[in-house]
């Protein structure tokens, strides 16, 4: 818009037929009558007939997974915490982590703090 304006041009000759004040008038300019009741309609025994189902859902592309066959002497291995090297659970729920021994330390602020002293 702004490279027609700088030349002076006409913006109505760049402008998409449909999107136009004719197109409008023309699409809007014969009456659509309302059909009433469905109980009147008259619908004709092939097309009764005819079944109209959902469209078929299509998978998104994307790379396919690779699907490879594990064999029966394949063994899912101990899940083993790096840092304190104990079997059994990992880094989330480890009682040793510095988050936990954050946790313990303000619990412990604040048990400390909701002693009466006055008692």
């Amino acid at each position: 818009m702004a490279a027609i304006r700088k030349r002076y041009l006409n913006w109505i000759d760049y402008c998409f037929k449909y999107n136009k004040i004719e197109a409008m008038i023309a699409t809007y300019e014969r009456s659509v009558h309302p059909l009433g009741s469905e109980n009147i309609w008259t619908i004709p025994e092939g097309v009764f007939k005819i079944k109209v189902d959902a469209p078929m859902e299509k998978c998104t592309p994307r790379k396919p997974k690779n699907h490879r066959s594990k064999s029966t002497t394949d063994s899912k291995g101990k899940i083993r915490r790096g840092r304190c090297k104990k079997y059994g659970y990992n880094m989330k729920i480890c009682r040793n982590s510095p988050f936990w021994k954050q946790k313990n330390q303000l619990k412990k602020l604040l048990d400390f703090s909701m002693i009466d002293v006055d008692t």
